[in-house]
């Protein structure tokens, strides 16, 4: 288990890593090389944890934070090393939310929020400036837009932007007008520096959440919803594969249930994703474009050993890579999402034997308990079995009672009675059995979620299916009409003889 909880991962163009993370007030990042030692260092003490990173295709790496005595901050690293330059002046860098640092075309983009005397609104204001402009420490060499206002309970699930290629940036957030929630929309172009803004046809009864995700070419923008006391995921997709397309049709609508929690949005090479975590659980499903429904991808129990964070991890290529989502980073710092990390922990380059010989020592607990139980069972049917035997050969060969102060010979000779204290061992157990074990199989779920009011393939199933769903193909159905001719007294030695051998085969 890792130490620190990225919140950023960059990657430059010779592989090594920096992972930035937030501890005691201060912003760090670790820096992985590829070969050489691993080092922390303090970039910023005194600052707020909502600070933003990226890097570029030339391996500079920027990031702005919210300094609590210097007000707005941008840290630029090169070759030379780090420097800084402040961006807003510390009277009016109160109540502000680092959004996002964009840079791509030649300029740096940085959004940022600012908390409203109203309730739940902010005010969006997007400034920039040329790379190439040498004016440190001059505030007015950056150009201020206000975008638009914000209304929510959780600003960082309410806007969502997307940089394209060709200095193309895509912006969403929601608005409440007091009665419902709508969307509004916009998009930047860098070669007229400017913002077109289109307030979209979609609104809601209650808080929206929004995300904007580039897939196939096109823009979809997901929206999640509570209504009606279910989770309600609008998806819609631009009506063009223009970079500054800002129409949208609806491609669907699905309730999901999320427990009441938010998911996480994001696309990978494949497709994309919507993920959350409940209840130390991490759920995760995928939109099978073909199918156009999403899929349940997999459930994952969230142990101590296996710890989930949502990153955002940047790579200087050309274009740029960037995602972001859940992912599982193990000690060696290796990075991994949850349903292949689950995977990969199945041993296939091993051998059946040392595969079969490596047991795993939670189960097997659990195992060894159950067994131990059955025996003790056993040898309580086997003595209450011969009890009623004896006394049955006592009643045919001698009627008469046994004198008083005798003593049976067969309660001495045989044990008392075991109490199981199974329950109480179980309960007061606090380990845990080995999940992934049991997640093995995930894989190939195959749930698919679709719109409301369509017919779940599994429900095709007949019910004369689903009773034989447990049974092996080559299984012989029972026959009622047998008559049992087992002599009572040999069931729990044949029982008992029974377990013995599946105790052996735990050992």
């Amino acid at each position: 288990m890792i130490d620190i909880n990225p919140s950023a991962i960059l990657e430059d163009s010779k592989g090594n890593r920096y992972f930035f993370f937030y501890r005691d007030s201060s912003i760090y990042y670790r820096e992985v090389p590829i070969k050489g030692d691993i080092k922390d260092t303090m970039l910023i003490s005194q600052a707020n944890a909502d600070f933003a990173a990226v890097i570029d295709a030339d391996d500079s790496i920027y990031l702005t934070c919210n300094s609590r005595y210097k007000g707005v901050l941008l840290f630029i690293y090169t070759n030379s090393g780090w420097k800084f330059e402040p961006v807003v002046n510390l009277h009016n860098s109160s109540n502000i939310f680092i959004m996002d640092i964009i840079v791509q075309n030649g300029s740096i983009h940085i959004f940022f929020s600012k908390k409203l005397p109203i309730a739940n609104m902010y005010n969006v204001y997007h400034i920039h400036k040329n790379i190439n402009d040498k004016t440190p420490y001059i505030e007015y060499s950056w150009r201020k837009n206000s975008l638009s206002e914000i209304y929510s309970q959780n600003i960082e699930s309410s806007y969502s932007l997307l940089p394209l290629r060709n200095g193309i940036i895509h912006y969403a957030s929601v608005w409440y007008d007091g009665t419902l929630y709508y969307i509004n929309y916009y998009c930047y172009d860098d070669s007229t520096k400017s913002w077109l803004h289109k307030s979209l046809s979609i609104s809601y009864k209650n808080q929206a959440f929004i995300k904007l995700i580039h897939q196939n070419k096109k823009i979809n923008l997901l929206c999640y919803s509570n209504e009606n006391e279910g989770n309600n995921i609008h998806h819609f997709l631009s009506k063009s594969s223009s970079s500054s397309e800002i129409d949208f049709r609806e491609l669907g609508n699905v309730r999901i249930d999320t427990n009441g929690m938010i998911p996480l949005f994001y696309s990978d090479d494949k497709a994309i994703q919507m993920a959350w975590i409940k209840d130390h659980v991490f759920h995760q499903y995928t939109f099978d474009d073909s199918a156009g429904r999403w899929r349940k991808a997999v459930d994952l129990p969230v142990t101590a050993d296996t710890i989930i964070n949502a990153v955002k991890i940047m790579k200087s290529l050309a274009p740029l890579s960037i995602t972001k989502g859940f992912f599982i980073l193990d000690k060696n710092y290796n990075i991994s999402r949850p349903a292949e990390h689950i995977s990969r922990s199945i041993p296939e380059d091993k051998p059946k034997e040392k595969a079969q010989a490596a047991p795993i020592p939670d189960m097997n607990d659990y195992l060894r308990q159950i067994l131990d139980e059955i025996r003790d069972l056993s040898d309580n049917v086997k003595y209450l079995n011969s009890r009623i035997g004896s006394s049955d050969n006592r009643n045919s060969k001698d009627p008469t009672p046994p004198k008083s102060g005798t003593v049976d010979k067969t309660a001495t000779e045989q044990p008392t009675l075991k109490k199981s204290g199974f329950k109480e061992k179980f309960m007061k157990n606090e380990r845990l059995p080995n999940y992934e074990s049991l997640l093995m199989k995930q894989e190939n779920i195959t749930t698919y979620v679709g719109k409301p009011g369509t017919v779940n393939p599994a429900s095709d199933i007949s019910k004369d299916s689903e009773k034989q769903a447990f049974a092996s193909p080559n299984t012989a159905a029972p026959n009622n009409k047998e008559n049992w001719t087992e002599d009572p007294e040999e069931i729990p030695y044949k029982y008992n003889s029974l377990m013995k051998k599946i105790g052996e085969f735990f050992k």
